[in-house]
């Protein structure tokens, strides 16, 4: 429940004495608010609306309605005829614009993750105390209002006019004690099912238009059916970075596991994110039980799982396995056949050689003699490493040796990706299974198109999203790893919980040339001794901020490995010499030994754009790219290798941080 300085009908405050009202907000706020400055802030607050709200008898007024987890705090909320009224006061203020960003936020906070809001009619007035009046034109989007303009004198004339032209039946009873739903990180999502043994709705969490809900019916429908008809049935959910694929993943997991009795399972060949999963629903499990880390980890794996432990499995023991339902995670990283074929050498295994990796999976699955399903969560332009597959491998697959098996697919999707489906006319077509906008960022759901462009190397377009990534979401370059580190440490600092912000250093995992800088890409995995004291994903994603291990001390980098599947809030991608935009286009290397050499083959340079593109796509909140100066006297470091690529960054439009 959202804590709230002071909260009355707004007769009762008209009679209540103003020092009363201020004592009251500062008991429950704590601010120490003897001084001078703050307590004449508010008791000139209090005085203007005390005089402003003269003519209402009717509604609730809040002082300092706070926004859990976001670390922000409205000045006043006022609930009057089925409206919300959001004020923002700036006491002393003669100007607007600067503080236009800041009721933004509140208003997009509350419409898309405070669950009373979000068929609330919602009007955000900034008062500006002694600005001019201001001549608004009132205009009404759906159940947002925009800004409307006031000064300490006619606030009241423009709430009178606000209601009797929009006033509802509203009923705004429940509003101040409404359950604050944001759109959870995958480890929030994984506490909360994990805790409760119950799905948590997904509507609750994001705006109607991202079509989460619709999506896991659409699963849920093609489960029952395949389940009612003795059938066997594949989905492919598709979607760009940060859309909710995992999410989906882990709530039907769960959901069908617990509450339908059916054996389900998320598999992962993404360590780092299993690891990180496990031990954040262990450690909060053996907190609330009473029992070992190690006890409560056992029973997280009944439903979540590493890939490769599964397949090994499989591949040793020819029976029908227990699982009904199975969700692959980042599907497009499935093994092309060599890949696959070397696995099976090592595991001394020759029946299933010939086959790629999602037709081994399949064939899993096949044994079964009553229904199965398949769910394939595959991410777009996502494949980082040597020998992934992608999609098309399923598809082949299918035709190959499965032509039984229904498959539920986005034609859509298919059709956009420019690649030759043999089986497309087989494919059921199901609009809701491509996720098309992100949940990760809050306040930039085009980020992951903006990025696209950005390493498409096409500026028209990339310059024309970044413009539609709103204010709020700070994105910055700079030569300077120390100032990035400060910005990064003022930005938690605004926040009153700031062990509960998520931050980090980024890195390609090749980008070698990094060191100079302090910035070692093997430090959380691997590497000399000294590093290796510090190893471990789960305590740089888990552990608090003044742990040297933890993401937060801004010491070591996560890679695209580490990092793919799981976020952070604010994020410093460092930008190394083996993505290079030279005379109008990026080129790639890759550092051996003491030089850089080529990178010629197409599916490498691929591989590479695609790291790039993870690490540009994991912060929620804000992020920094760091361009190293180079040094002209380390032939392995020039600045000419670094110097094109901040000019491109900076070309496109994005800000130097200063």
């Amino acid at each position: 429940m959202s804590k709230i300085g002071y909260e009355g009908s707004i007769k009762d405050f008209l009679e209540e004495d103003k020092e009363r009202i201020f004592g009251e907000i500062d008991i429950n706020y704590d601010f120490q608010a003897t001084k001078k400055q703050q307590k004449d802030a508010w008791l000139l607050q209090i005085d203007i609306l005390k005089d402003q709200l003269a003519s209402f008898d009717e509604g609730t007024i809040l002082f300092e309605y706070e926004i859990p987890r976001m670390g922000s705090i409205i000045d006043n909320v006022l609930l009057m005829d089925g409206l919300v009224f959001i004020i923002e006061f700036k006491v002393g203020e003669n100007s607007y614009e600067p503080h236009i960003p800041q009721i933004n936020r509140y208003v997009k906070i509350l419409k898309n993750y405070h669950y009373e809001s979000r068929d609330k009619i919602i009007v955000p007035i900034l008062v500006a105390t002694e600005a001019e009046d201001y001549q608004n034109i009132i205009r009404r989007n759906d159940d947002i209002f925009d800004i409307i303009k006031a000064n300490k004198n006619n606030l009241s004339e423009i709430i009178t006019l606000i209601i009797n032209e929009y006033k509802t039946e509203q009923d705004l009873s429940i509003w101040s004690t409404s359950k604050y739903t944001p759109t959870p990180s995958i480890l929030e999502s994984a506490r909360r099912i994990y805790e409760t043994h119950e799905v948590p709705d997904i509507n609750t969490y994001s705006s109607d238009e991202l079509f989460l809900n619709e999506t896991e019916q659409t699963i849920d429908d093609i489960i029952d059916s395949s389940k009612e008809s003795n059938k066997k049935s594949i989905i492919f959910v598709t979607g760009v970075p940060g859309a909710g694929k995992t999410l989906i993943g882990l709530n039907t997991a769960t959901k069908r596991t617990i509450n339908n009795d059916e054996n389900a399972v998320f598999l992962s060949g993404n360590d780092p994110l299993v690891e990180v999963l496990w031990e954040a629903l262990a450690r909060d499990s053996s907190e609330r039980n009473n029992i070992s880390t190690d006890d409560a980890k056992i029973k997280v794996k009944s439903f979540i799982q590493k890939l490769y432990q599964f397949k090994k499995h499989a591949a040793n023991d020819d029976r029908v396995q227990h699982e009904q339902i199975v969700i692959f995670d980042e599907a497009q990283r499935a093994w092309t056949q060599d890949k696959t074929e070397r696995f099976m050498r090592r595991q001394n295994i020759e029946k299933y050689m010939g086959m790629s990796e999602p037709e081994f999976l399949i064939s899993i699955m096949d044994r079964r003699e009553d229904w199965a399903v398949i769910i394939c969560l595959v991410g777009q332009g996502q494949e980082i490493n040597s020998g992934e597959s992608g999609i098309i491998e399923w598809f082949d697959s299918l035709e190959k040796s499965f032509s039984h098996w229904d498959i539920y697919a986005s034609k859509k999707y298919l059709n956009s990706i420019g690649e030759d489906i043999q089986i497309i006319d087989k494919i059921i077509d199901e609009e809701f299974l491509n996720l098309y906008t992100t949940i990760r960022s809050l306040d930039a759901p085009n980020l992951p198109n903006f990025i696209e462009y950005l390493l498409k190397n096409d500026k028209t377009n990339a310059e024309k999203k970044l413009k539609e990534i709103e204010v709020e979401y700070p994105l910055y370059i700079t030569r300077n790893l120390s100032d990035a580190k400060k910005w990064i440490n003022q930005e938690i600092a605004k926040y009153e919980d700031e062990d509960s912000i998520r931050t980090g250093l980024l890195a390609q995992s090749k980008a070698l040339r990094l060191r100079p800088e302090g910035i070692f890409v093997k430090a959380i995995r691997g590497g000399s001794s000294y590093y290796n004291q510090y190893s471990g994903v789960t305590n740089w994603f888990l552990n608090k901020p003044t742990d040297v291990r933890s993401s937060n001390y801004l010491e070591l980098p996560a890679t695209e490995f580490d990092i793919q599947g799981l976020e952070i809030d604010y994020s410093i991608v460092c930008w190394d010499a083996n993505l290079r935009y030279i005379n109008g286009k990026f080129e790639f290397y890759e550092f051996k030994g003491t030089e850089w050499t080529n990178v010629r083959q197409q599916i490498r340079k691929d591989y590479l754009l695609n790291s790039y593109r993870v690490l540009l796509t994991r912060a929620r909140r804000g992020m920094v790219i760091f361009v190293p100066k180079g040094n002209d006297e380390d032939e392995t470091s020039k600045t000419e290798f670094y110097d094109g690529t901040y000019e491109y960054l900076k070309s496109i439009g994005i800000e130097e941080l200063k």
